[in-house]
């Protein structure tokens, strides 16, 4: 097994650094200094336990570069054209790591296989302005979509920290027949229930606060004698004794009117799903 080292130099050679940077148009301004070196400044100096000021990276830069800078100079190679290039560089390194475990094999029944997640970078608080956060003064928050199929990313935005997960999801009918594996942040009725009409499929954690009322129960083993139709969720769940937990819950959702409707702009409708529960082997938690 390589290291990560080796995996890190067999993803981002030379060449190919050098290759994506021309392409992006952003070694115009590398004519003091190479752009590989440059690249491994940002990706480990941050990691290193230095300052991570660019004051720091800029003397981190200069020593294996073998030159010197004025500050300007330095700054003047954070342009938008260095974005994109580092934006090549991520999308290939998502790419290449879903490449090494993905098994469509398994999601054979479905037109693609996405999964949508997001994480929180802290910013300066200098930057608050530009990107608010909740529980920093300044954040952004990266929202990425990968296809396990096709081992690619799909979509990637950029926003500020504040801004809410249900934001950035789009459900569309080009969405027909794939299969959504949403994090926890993404949870909604009225998203699953635009999911189902678009005839697509998803797969979600179930919020500690939700508390649908079953409908259906497809269990058949151990523990079918207690009728759990009709009840509340929460309700149902205390002093079930059984292993995996598999059933029909209904709720009722919010949906915006589309067309000519009289005066609403939203209705209610009643639409049901499947909750499905694995109990762990040691805690004895049912997981939902």
């Amino acid at each position: 097994m390589l290291s990560v080292a080796e995996e890190l130099n067999k993803l981002f050679t030379p060449s190919w650094l050098r290759a994506t940077a021309r392409e992006c148009g952003a070694v115009k301004r590398f004519v003091k200094g190479d752009i590989v070196v440059f690249f491994w400044t940002l990706l480990l100096g941050p990691a290193s336990g230095a300052s991570s000021s660019l004051a720091s990276l800029q003397r981190r830069f200069e020593a294996p570069a073998g030159i010197k800078l004025a500050p300007s100079s330095f700054l003047g190679r954070f342009s938008p054209d260095l974005v994109g290039f580092l934006r090549r560089c991520f999308e290939r390194a998502v790419t290449a790591s879903f490449q090494a475990w993905a098994t469509p094999a398994i999601f054979k029944h479905f037109a693609d296989v996405l999964v949508q997640d997001s994480t929180i970078i802290t910013l300066a608080d200098a930057l608050a302005r530009v990107f608010p956060g909740v529980k920093t003064k300044a954040a952004l928050k990266v929202n990425a979509i990968y296809s396990v199929l096709r081992g690619d990313l799909r979509s990637l935005v950029i926003a500020a920290g504040k801004r809410s997960e249900l934001r950035f999801v789009r459900i569309t009918r080009a969405l027909a027949g794939a299969l959504l594996l949403l994090d926890l942040g993404y949870f909604s009725w009225a998203v699953f229930a635009a999911i189902n009409r678009v005839d697509a499929f998803f797969v979600s954690r179930l919020k500690k606060n939700s508390n649908p009322r079953i409908v259906r129960d497809f269990h058949t083993g151990p523990g079918r004698t207690r009728s759990l139709i009709g009840l509340k969720l929460r309700d149902a769940l205390r002093g079930l004794g059984r292993e995996h937990l598999d059933v029909e819950v209904e709720v009722t959702v919010r949906e915006k009117v589309r067309g000519r409707t009289a005066g609403k702009k939203t209705v209610s409708r009643k639409v049901r799903f499947r909750v499905v529960g694995v109990r762990h082997p040691t805690s004895g938690e049912l997981y939902l």
